[in-house]
């Protein structure tokens, strides 16, 4: 019963608050890009920026042709677009308790919700960036063998795993200036250790390093989402069942730290 009660607790506080939740992620949304006249265009613009970047990175490194089966720019591009999520939530959603200190520390607020509604407005920010992804295969002549409902699939998938990752992540960063420098040392490195511009294929020999890489689950919406676009493909049974299993390991943690840390978050932040 006490292993479940932190999963209840947390739930339960986000069913409750569901509609707070979406009303708040989309005010975050309108919040951030307003600040500036051009607002959510400079979302877009920083990541047309980033896309020529790591296009130029990769033909420097490795030149054009394809890449499993797919054009090169088109195999940079889907990568980075999971990713800018990804990395997004990694570095300003990982702040998100922090943000609202001033909220925890005057009123009753649930706070488990709070990373939940940080992942959603970034979200929200990146569903544009989403659907151009759905336009690259499009562009590049892989329409016929476009997998639309795995592409979705991979987006939820993607949801899922930062709500998840965020609710232990944001906590501990609340709580722990020293795990906050450590934590964005490491969120600095993480894109060269994911599939973002390079594939596993690139190091099939090394069974055992790819084995370890793909341990982590970032791993699995990056190439699910690209190959699921440009390749038709979707997940093996396999590492969809890691995945999942993995995910939900990492939600009841984060459901735990959320639920033991509550008491004591008004003290830190």
């Amino acid at each position: 019963m006490m292993i479940i009660e932190p999963i209840k607790y947390i739930i339960n506080e986000h069913v409750t608050n569901r509609n707070m939740i979406m009303q708040l992620a989309r005010e975050n949304t309108k919040k951030e890009t307003s600040r500036t006249s051009l607002g959510v265009f400079w979302i877009y613009f920083r990541d047309l920026i980033y896309f020529g970047v790591y296009i130029v990175f990769r033909f420097l490194m490795s030149g054009g042709g394809e890449i499993d089966g797919m054009n090169s720019i088109a195999f940079v591009l889907l990568g980075l677009i999971s990713w800018f999520f990804i990395s997004d939530v990694l570095n300003k959603g990982a702040n998100a308790i922090k943000a609202y200190r001033g909220i925890i520390k005057s009123i009753k607020f649930p706070i488990s919700t709070i990373p939940t509604i940080s992942v959603f407005s970034i979200f929200y920010q990146r569903l544009v960036v989403f659907g151009v992804g759905f336009l690259i295969p499009v562009l590049f002549g892989y329409f016929n063998r476009m997998n639309i409902l795995w592409g979705i699939y991979f987006c939820i998938c993607n949801l899922i795993m930062m709500v998840s990752i965020n609710l232990i992540f944001s906590a501990f960063v609340a709580i722990s200036g020293d795990f906050h420098q450590l934590y964005m040392a490491i969120s600095r490195i993480l894109i060269y250790i994911l599939p973002v511009i390079w594939s596993y294929s690139k190091i099939k020999d090394n069974i055992y390093l790819e084995f370890i890489l793909k341990l982590n689950p970032m791993g699995y919406v990056i190439t699910g989402f690209r190959d699921a676009l440009a390749l038709g493909k979707g997940p093996t049974v396999e590492y969809t069942i890691y995945f999942w299993g993995v995910t939900c390991l990492i939600f009841y943690f984060g459901c735990l730290v959320q639920f033991k840390l509550k008491k004591y978050f008004a003290d830190f932040v």
